[in-house]
């Protein structure tokens, strides 16, 4: 049976990178990434106009897409509230279908089938890691995102291998983890958007269902992050 393919639109803007991409009604991409600085975070009019871009490349208006697609972190604080909260307009003046996956999951897709293992990490400042790790075919997640420290990495790998029989010398690590870690070549994605949408899209007719978007949240590992400024200067931060 021939996918059947319908027009949506996927953003991340977990990391370093934005990534945007729509994918028309007859399966072609139109995608762009924004680099930025680090001490840069996304807002709403780089969003705006990068989403502008594609759609305009792709002949499409807001109102055509049938699904929005959100990688939902872990990652920056900043950027994934902008970024979801953005979408969340969209969502909310078209009735489109709004659905979160996670940008680990993402960084991993672009290389499935490459090695036994693929480890796909994000920083998490204070000398720590965003990680999750996957099978070769993305179908069995050995570690859930988590957070782990820079300097036990290879500790909690090793661990993870020796628990699950695994082989020590088929793994490969991706993502924007953003500081040097030894013994470790990380890959960069350069396809995130793209593989949202793949991920979001799997199966012959995917379902796209409307949902409430106050439950729509980006997947904070930190509980501090999720609290609201005026929280924190009440001094309710989770200690």
């Amino acid at each position: 049976m021939n996918p059947v393919f319908v027009p949506i639109l996927a953003i991340d803007t977990s990391g370093p990178i934005t990534f945007c991409s729509v994918r028309d009604d007859k399966g072609s991409f139109f995608s762009e990434t924004r680099t930025r600085n680090q001490a840069d975070e996304p807002n709403s009019e780089s969003i705006s106009e990068v989403i502008s871009s594609v759609l305009k490349r792709a002949n499409l208006e807001s109102k055509d897409l049938k699904a929005l697609v959100y990688g939902e972190g872990p990652g920056s604080f900043t950027g994934l509230r902008i970024g979801l909260s953005f979408l969340k307009g969209i969502s909310f003046a078209h009735k489109i279908p709004l659905i979160g996956i996670s940008s680990l999951k993402a960084f991993a897709y672009e290389f499935k089938g490459e090695s036994s293992l693929i480890v796909a990490l994000a920083n998490a400042q204070r000398e720590e890691l965003f990680c999750s790790v996957f099978s070769t075919n993305l179908s069995k997640e050995f570690l859930a995102p988590t957070i782990v420290p820079s300097s036990e990495l290879e500790n909690q790998l090793e661990k993870l291998i020796a628990e699950n029989n695994l082989q020590p010398n088929s793994v490969i690590h991706v993502g924007f983890p953003e500081m040097e870690l030894q013994n470790c070549n990380v890959l960069s994605p350069q396809h995130c958007a793209e593989s949202l949408l793949s991920l979001a899209s799997e199966g012959a007719v995917p379902e796209f269902v409307m949902k409430d978007l106050v439950e729509l949240e980006p997947l904070y590992l930190r509980a501090v992050n999720a609290r609201t400024i005026a929280e924190r200067g009440r001094g309710l931060l989770l200690k």
